[in-house]
Order: structure tokens, then sequence, then C-alpha cells
């Protein structure tokens, strides 16, 4: 059985829900039909990352997990896995997944001997640790609210500080600050083990989560991989040589080589000794054309018809 949860009109089905080999398989040639660049599937039974909320869903059985990437395999597509326990990434990595996002942030025996399973297949990790506090019920001084004036639509903004925003009322659930500050304690010592292991780790923000804005949130994730025991160079070869390569672009991005895209940042400080510097930019090249961020244009948010009335 293959059950469709989400459709985007300009992206086409994205989501889908699957009890058998055969729906699996036929979820990823869906998928796949819409020239996409890998699949990622939820292998967990925590939802929302926390134990308070969710730690009874229903992961895959191990002969639909196969199918999944077997399929993609075949493919030639990438398969990411959001797991939460060390047995859900073993499982993911025994069935010759690509990538672990999310980290493995529950409490659970086993995650050094993963880690180094890892290593040896060369599986990737993409620890996103700022989504932990991000949900800001740990650090609400992290909304970038201040920076971000001005710089995004204030319905973005609002939508993230208002008293009635989905960000703000987890401060309201019991417990869940705590649940999310062990979280975040687990997440960090295993990226620490995954580091001495010798995981390749690439950088993700899972921005787009409530109280998660694009761009502002890469700067607290690289802090906080920094804190978790990465030096400043290895934080920045996660977020450009080794991002580029866990997403199948490392022919094209990452590193300044020559065929490759021109995509630089110009930053004022040393990132090597701060990596608060490279909030600090001067000018960027994108593709070669170089832009000057003091002469971009902020443009309103568009208005629908019906706002227009």
């Amino acid at each position: 059985m293959i059950t469709e949860l989400g459709l985007l009109d300009y992206l086409g089905p994205f989501y889908f829900q699957v009890d058998s080999v055969t729906g699996a398989k036929e979820a990823v040639r869906r998928i796949s039909a819409e020239q996409v660049d890998g699949i990622k599937i939820f292998h967990s039974r925590v939802e929302a990352g926390t134990t308070r909320f969710d730690a009874d869903m229903e992961k895959l059985r191990p002969d639909i997990l196969q199918a999944l990437v077997e399929e993609a395999h075949a493919r030639r597509l990438k398969v990411y896995a959001h797991t939460s326990f060390a047995s859900e990434a073993r499982e993911f990595v025994e069935a010759s997944g690509d990538v672990i996002v999310h980290s493995i942030h529950m409490a659970e025996t086993g995650a050094a001997d993963v880690l180094e399973l890892m290593a040896a297949r060369g599986v990737a990790y993409i620890p996103t640790l700022a989504v932990f506090e991000g949900d800001y019920t740990l650090e609400p001084d992290l909304f970038f609210s201040a920076q971000l004036q001005d710089k995004i639509w204030d319905v973005v903004r609002t939508s993230i500080t208002a008293p009635g925003s989905v960000a703000l009322a987890y401060r309201n659930v019991p417990g869940l600050a705590n649940d999310r500050k062990r979280s975040l304690e687990i997440a960090m010592a295993n990226l620490g083990k995954a580091l001495r292991a010798g995981v390749r780790i690439a950088m993700g923000s899972d921005a787009g989560n409530a109280g998660m804005p694009h761009g502002a949130t890469v700067l607290r994730e690289l802090q906080l991989m920094n804190e978790a025991g990465m030096t400043p160079m290895q934080v920045i070869t996660a977020a450009t040589r080794n991002g580029a390569e866990v997403i199948g672009q490392g022919q094209n991005l990452g590193t300044l080589e020559v065929g490759k895209l021109a995509d630089i940042i110009v930053v004022n400080g040393d990132p090597l000794t701060d990596l608060s510097a490279l909030g600090n930019v001067e000018l960027v090249v994108k593709n070669g054309k170089i832009i000057n961020p003091d002469e971009l244009e902020f443009k309103d948010i568009p208005l629908s018809g019906k706002q227009r009335e």
C-alpha cells in the first residue's frame, strides 16, 4: 500500500507512507520521475525529537527499508534517513543507506559502534544541532529578530515571535525544554564521537522548522559544531566541500577549483579564530557574479489577489 500525504503543484508528489515492498518501490519510482537527486526516508520511532511526545511511532520494516534503498540506488539516487536512535541508524547503514541526518540524539547504547561502522562504509552524517534549541524553548534570544529586521518579510519574523506562534507555544509543553536540552547534549556528544571515528560530516541547519529562519540559523549551527569539538576549519569544510559532496554536487561546488562555480563570500574577520566572522559578510560572489549585500533591494511580500481587494 502507498498513501500520498503531500503534494506541491510545482514539485509534484513528495511525501508518501508505505507499508509494503511493492509500495516502497512505487514511491521511489514516482519521486524519481520528478527528476530529483535523492530521497529522504523517515526511519524512526520518534517524530518530534523528544521522548515526551512520541517514542512509539512505527519505523520501517527491514524488508521495506532495504527495498527503498535498493530501488533508489538502482535509479542513481542518494538515500538520506531521518533517524533518532543508534539502533535505527545501524539498520539504515546495514541497508546500505548513504546519509544520516538529524543526529543520533536519543539515549541508547551503541552509538560509538554505529559511528565507526558509518566511517568504515562511507556513510555521511549531518548533525543539525541547532534545531534542538531552534524551537527556542532553550534559547529565546536566538530568534535573530533584530538582525533580520528589514531583511526578511515581517510576516515570517512575526510567525516566529508572535505570542501564538508554534515556536513560542512549545514553551508551554511540560518537560519539553528538558527533553530538547538532553537531546542536544546527546547529539553534540555523538558528533564528537563521529569526528573521532572519522565519519564524513556535513553541515545542515534544518531551517524551515518553527523558529529556524533560513540563513540566520546557519551561523548558529556552525558555532554548535565548533562547541561539539570540531575545529573552525573542520566546520568550514563540513559546510562547503563535504556539504557539496553529500548532495552529489562535489563536481560543481564546495571548493575553489578551475571548472567549478565561483561561489564565494568575503567576510570581515578571521573565521579560523572566530566563526562568528562568517556572519559579517562584506561581499558575495555567486556563480562568478559579484553581489554587494548593501545594494540588494528588499522587496515587500507579494500580495495575493484576495489581499489586494
